[in-house]
């Protein structure tokens, strides 16, 4: 894939895969590539006339890159239940966030971080397909991310990135063809906020050491039911559901952007109805 952009000019990205099947039931691939993120135009333009962001110089903003690979090897146990497991890397660079305007306290703007990121990770799930309205699958992941490079010792943890993922989900149908119900389990590990520089710069844009610590956020632990069905005869479609059902209270990191907070309260228990007609 070849790409033109008139603020940063041309990338190039490649991607493969190879698929092999080395016995009935079993898939083994392995796929590797590049791709990119442009700055978008808030990130590119933003100007609050300098009181809490600017906007970056001109043309030094860069896109974000990244190189993949992962292998994966699938196998299927029965026409309906499949596992799937996998070991997966990232190495990102020129990530994009906001960062202090040197001799400017309290100002910031976005910056390419100085420092590339790899993530290594694996995956493991295992499935049973959909047939007859019944379906249920079991997944967890575990990844770690860290800063590489000449000015990793200046930076501590990579913001906003959960080591633990987990994930059950599963469909039944209560009155088939009118009702299905669905639901889903989701874990998700801490995650370390912005504060990812061990240094910063003072009024004179001097380095000295960063006096706030970088703080985690708790896990969260998410539960979602969903009933949804379909009358065809007068083609309605419905749907009634409760998220986070368990009520809990978690957040997540947020940018230099919301001031002195570093992590927003997300949505407690909430519900969901809706219907649609089709004629």
């Amino acid at each position: 894939r070849a790409d033109w952009y008139s603020t940063f000019g041309a990338t190039v990205n490649p991607r493969v895969a190879i698929i092999a099947r080395p016995w009935t039931g079993g898939n083994f691939k392995v796929m590797g590539g590049s791709a990119f993120r442009a700055p978008s135009i808030y990130e590119l333009y933003y100007n609050d006339g300098g009181m809490t962001q600017v906007s970056p110089d001109a043309g030094s903003l860069r896109p974000e890159t990244i190189w993949s690979g992962e292998v994966e090897f699938t196998h299927r146990f029965s026409p309906t239940v499949t596992g799937l497991v996998s070991v997966y890397g990232n190495y990102i660079d020129d990530l994009i966030g906001l960062r202090d305007v040197t001799g400017r306290v309290g100002v910031v703007r976005y910056e390419n971080v100085n420092a590339p990121v790899l993530t290594l990770g694996a995956e493991a799930e295992v499935r049973r397909e959909w047939r007859q309205g019944w379906a249920l699958s079991a997944s967890y992941s575990f990844q770690r991310s860290q800063y590489l490079g000449a000015n990793a010792a200046e930076l501590r943890q990579v913001p906003n990135s959960p080591e633990h993922l987990f994930s059950l989900r599963a469909s039944a149908p209560v009155v088939p063809g009118l009702f299905l119900a669905s639901t889903r389990v989701s874990v998700e590990g801490p995650r370390w906020d912005r504060e990812d520089s061990a240094v910063v710069r003072d009024a004179t844009g001097r380095s000295v050491p960063n006096p706030t610590p970088q703080m985690q956020t708790e896990a969260a632990l998410l539960w979602d039911v969903v009933l949804s069905g379909r009358a065809e005869r007068w083609g309605l479609r419905y749907n009634l559901g409760v998220y986070n059902v368990f009520d809990w209270r978690y957040s997540v990191p947020v940018s230099p952007e919301f001031g002195a907070l570093t992590a927003v309260p997300q949505n407690g228990r909430t519900f969901l109805a809706s219907a649609a007609l089709e004629y």
